[in-house]
């Protein structure tokens, strides 16, 4: 596998990858439970014996291929998957710790996703909510939670989940993969589930990389653990990581944070938008969208609808290729630009003053 192996290793140096394949109806291909499957009593012939070649090949695949993962994930009603990395530096003056924990929480139908991130460092912890069409980031200070909400449509809303669902795999267990996996116990129970047990070890030069890695028969990595570590004189780094998909099935309906206002809830919600909008992005300052509707007929719309609204509304410029309008209350003045766009749509921005 040297090949396969010096391909892997020019990969890692992009580092932890987030990619996807979300937003399909479930197949409900779930993981077998244990209580449904016939006791297996504990093998005595694997004794880290090589997996098959098709066995092998499942398990690499978990490991380095995100798309593949992602449709495996896809069957799922919902899940946990918990990834811990600890990376431990010394030489021979000090040492230092640094730990970092992602969590992510999904719901494929309907989509819902919660994903926070954590480290050892005295940076605030960040959360990201993905629900009923809002993205909402908190900040976690200690002190305080500062919340921003965006509102995105379906199309741009399959796109956010797309770059939000985790890899489930890592740079250990790319690298691991590089190596011939053995099968250490065809069932054991992990996680409340069946899974095969796989193993790989290797000592490069100094270098040395272990993982377990517990594959079930639907071929869904449900936990894997893998370390690194390279020594040289009196220099040391350790990294390990810990994945965990659990929970599956389980998760219950998200509710949007406590110090988060909900879009359609503020002034920039309450304003009018066209029934085809396209590409939709909001939040509470901000509006933007394409739609199909001619530049004189969404001007006219939005003069007609601001109005209707208690906005006078007065235009600043305006030519063949746009106008700008400007809607102004006792409280709020808004701009609005209305061009334009790509593939023959009208774009539409609005912004507060």
């Amino acid at each position: 596998m040297p090949s396969r192996y010096n391909r892997l290793v020019c990969g890692l140096l992009l580092g932890f990858v987030l990619s996807a394949c979300g937003g399909s109806e479930p197949q409900q291909a779930n993981p077998t439970p244990v209580a449904q499957r016939e006791q297996t009593a504990e093998p005595e012939a694997a004794n880290s014996a090589p997996a098959t070649d098709n066995q092998a090949s499942d398990l690499i695949d978990q490991l380095t291929d995100p798309q593949k993962t992602a449709e495996k994930l896809k069957t799922l009603q919902s899940y946990r998957l918990r990834t811990t990395t600890k990376i431990n530096t010394k030489n021979t003056e000090s040492s230092n710790e640094s730990i970092s924990e992602t969590l992510e929480e999904r719901i494929n139908q309907p989509l819902a996703v919660h994903l926070e991130v954590k480290t050892n460092t005295p940076d605030p912890t960040n959360s990201t909510w993905l629900i009923d069409g809002s993205v909402y980031q908190v900040q976690d200070t200690g002190t305080e939670q500062i919340c921003n909400a965006t509102m995105l449509n379906d199309q741009m809303m399959e796109q956010t989940f797309d770059m939000a669902r985790s890899f489930n795999g890592g740079m250990l267990n790319a690298l691991a993969a590089s190596f011939e996996p053995k099968l250490v116990a065809e069932a054991e129970s992990i996680n409340g589930m069946t899974a095969a047990h796989y193993q790989v070890e290797s000592d490069m030069a100094g270098m040395i990389i272990k993982g377990d890695f517990w594959l079930t028969p639907e071929g869904i990595l449900i936990k894997s653990t893998s370390s690194m570590d390279i020594s040289s004189e009196g220099n040391s780094i350790i990294t390990e990581t810990t994945i965990e998909l659990d929970q599956i099935d389980q998760i219950a309906p998200f509710a949007v944070p406590a110090s988060c206002t909900q879009v359609n809830d503020t002034v920039m919600g309450g304003l009018p938008k066209l029934d085809d909008a396209q590409n939709l992005l909001m939040d509470e300052s901000l509006m933007s969208y394409s739609t199909s509707m001619p530049i004189a007929d969404v001007v006219a719309f939005y003069k007609t609808e601001l109005a209707n609204q208690g906005y006078t509304v007065s235009s600043i410029y305006e030519n063949a290729e746009g106008t700008m309008l400007q809607a102004v209350n006792d409280s709020h003045t808004f701009n609005l630009t209305i061009g334009a766009a790509m593939n023959g749509l009208t774009g539409v921005l609005i912004q507060t003053q």
